[in-house]
């Protein structure tokens, strides 16, 4: 477990007495004729006393179902990740406040960045026309702050350089089947039909998808080059089964950034290739073209060369939402119009009127994460945002030199792979309205704990 990560003891607490009404509630269910209800409540109770005892546990739960986005709520409300994360969050609190310290991981800078972003949205809910669309953001900032405190206090060494990217890959390639059944067999559970049919897996937006694929690609290129031999074919067998599921998706955007990453990959694992290496990558490279070009419907590629054409409806809708960005921070360029507000802008806006389709709501987001920041934050938010993303790419990358620089090759890849993954979801965020993405707050704690654990690696070195 992460330095200071919670080891819970229900005789060192007062979590014992969580227990109490629980038990007294399956003792009521017992003597009413709802009694059937009571075994139900206690399988529950007591998977809720081993979160308690293995908080950790739930906070892997949480890494798993975030490509599962459609189907995490619990009876149509509830949402199972915020159920999982608030058992880990609770034992953290109750642990610090039987130790009288907050966990040593949650130590680092990156917290004066997003304290200084959530200011500024708190001050943005004074005065704005839209307080409901502010409040809203402002609660999903706190949670994004409570979901990164989680990430620095359970990564740990061993989570760092196994656990986390198995769980990543087996999730994401999981969601990325059921996109790749749901685009071939035409399921709408697993497919949007709207127009056309476009992959989207567990998840409800196929551009989402798409950023889920990209993401996952460099933790599984890693894999291929440094795992054991008798996993290669599994890893091998999932990268394939995301490039389907990318190609499910029909996303240009998802493309672009695709080849983008294949590129800052070959680039990251130059070291790797020798000269006698180019005749076999470029004849595999050669064969892998011709087999895509070959299997993918033509209306895949007639879909991407609309984009060069400038001629597609969604193409002139995105250039709507760059102009109206615009207009917006030209209207208040310091602080913003408050947080989140970009498409309350745009649903009130005559140009938003124009590219109003019938039975869809006219408040759509301005796919680029950095200007729904400006428009909402202004230049102050929109500086504190990529400040916060820079720190955590630039620590990130220190912690990948000092570790090469000890010679801890491994370690340093594996930390290669989760900068490519960060940059790539940067680049995205540029066609993607997601600021607060899960993985983006993942990859920004992990950048702390990287850091910290590198850092201790050299002091030991030294020592030595």
């Amino acid at each position: 477990m992460a330095v200071g990560a919670p080891s819970f003891d229900l005789r060192a607490s007062p979590a014992w007495l969580l227990s109490v009404l629980p038990v007294l509630a399956i003792l009521y269910l017992l003597t009413t004729p709802y009694y059937a209800m009571a075994p139900l409540l206690a399988i529950a109770l007591v998977a809720l006393v081993g979160l308690f005892l293995r908080p950790e546990m739930a906070f892997w739960g949480v890494i798993f179902i975030i490509p599962f986005g459609a189907y995490r709520a619990i009876a149509g409300t509830v949402k199972l990740d915020w159920v999982l994360a608030g058992v880990a969050l609770l034992v953290v609190l109750l642990q610090a406040v039987a130790r009288r310290r907050l966990p040593d991981g949650l130590r680092n800078a990156l917290w004066w960045w997003w304290l200084g972003l959530l200011l500024v949205s708190l001050f943005s809910l004074y005065g704005t026309q839209w307080p409901e669309t502010v409040s809203h953001n402002l609660r999903n900032l706190v949670a994004a702050g409570l979901f990164m405190a989680l990430g620095m206090i359970f990564i740990d060494r061993r989570v760092y350089r196994g656990l986390l990217p198995e769980l990543i890959i087996a999730s994401i390639t999981l969601g990325s089947v059921s996109a790749v059944l749901g685009f071939l067999f035409q399921i709408e559970l697993f497919a949007d039909g709207g127009g056309f049919t476009r992959g989207t897996g567990l998840t409800a937006d196929p551009n989402n998808l798409a950023l889920f694929v990209i993401f996952v690609t460099p933790l599984l290129v890693e894999r291929l080059i440094n795992g054991r031999a008798g996993l290669r074919l599994y890893y091998a067998a999932a990268l394939l089964i995301n490039i389907a599921a990318l190609v499910s998706t029909y996303s240009r955007g998802g493309l672009i950034a695709f080849v983008l990453c294949l590129l800052m990959l070959a680039w990251a694992y130059r070291h790797h290739f020798r000269v006698r290496h180019l005749g076999v990558a470029l004849m595999l490279v050669l064969f892998g073209s011709e087999v895509l070009i070959a299997t993918v419907p033509a209306s895949y590629w007639e879909r991407q060369i609309s984009l060069a054409q400038g001629k597609d409806f969604a193409v002139k809708r995105r250039s709507s939402y760059l102009e109206v960005g615009m207009e917006a921070f030209r209207a208040a360029p310091l602080l913003g119009h408050g947080a989140g507000t970009f498409r309350d802008i745009y649903g009130e806006s005559s140009i938003g009127a124009e590219f109003e389709k019938e039975g869809k709501t006219r408040r759509r987001f301005a796919h680029n994460s950095y200007l729904e920041i400006l428009v909402g934050n202004g230049l102050v938010g929109v500086l504190l945002y990529a400040g916060m993303l820079g720190f955590a790419w630039l620590s990130i990358r220190h912690a990948q030199r000092l570790w090469r620089t000890l010679g801890l090759g491994r370690l340093a890849d594996q930390t290669a792979a989760y900068q490519t993954s960060l940059t790539i979801t940067l680049l995205y965020l540029f066609i993607f309205s997601e600021p607060l993405h899960k993985y983006l707050l993942l990859l920004l704690a992990l950048s702390q704990v990287a850091l910290m654990y590198a850092r201790q690696d050299r002091a030991e070195a030294v020592k030595s």
